[in-house]
């Protein structure tokens, strides 16, 4: 089963968001760039032909089966937990849904977790 199968099963209804940690930022040689662009209707395609001015957070927004679903990217060496304060601006209907972290730290997930409690967060494994 190739990623983007293996995440169509797993991003279901009850899936809230996804936060991305990287070491570089977005664009297409990154893993899972894709199949990341696939959920989000192509939006980090049109970003990398358009880049901000601004360096930053990028935030995606997709509609997923009966509500939203976000993307939350970040660069490892800018990402803070508290910049996730900007995810309490997103309606989405499964305020208690999961989120998908993709990051090999362990100390990250942790503080999400500890950011984010209302949700269940966990480690996306692909």
């Amino acid at each position: 089963m190739n990623k983007l199968e293996k995440l169509k099963t797993l991003i279901t209804q009850n899936v809230a968001g996804i936060i991305w940690v990287t070491d570089n930022k977005l664009s297409k040689e990154l893993d899972l760039f894709w199949e990341m662009n696939y959920f989000f209707d192509g939006q980090l395609v049109r970003q990398e032909l358009n880049p901000p001015s601004k360096q930053g957070p990028n935030i995606y927004i997709s509609n997923s089966f009966t509500g939203k679903i976000f993307l939350y990217h970040n660069l490892k060496n800018e990402f803070e937990c508290s910049s996730l304060d900007i995810l309490k601006t997103i309606d989405t209907t499964k305020e208690d849904g999961r989120i998908f972290v993709i990051d090999q730290n362990e100390g990250t997930l942790k503080s999400i977790k500890k950011k984010l409690p209302h949700f269940d967060v966990e480690l996306l494994k692909i």
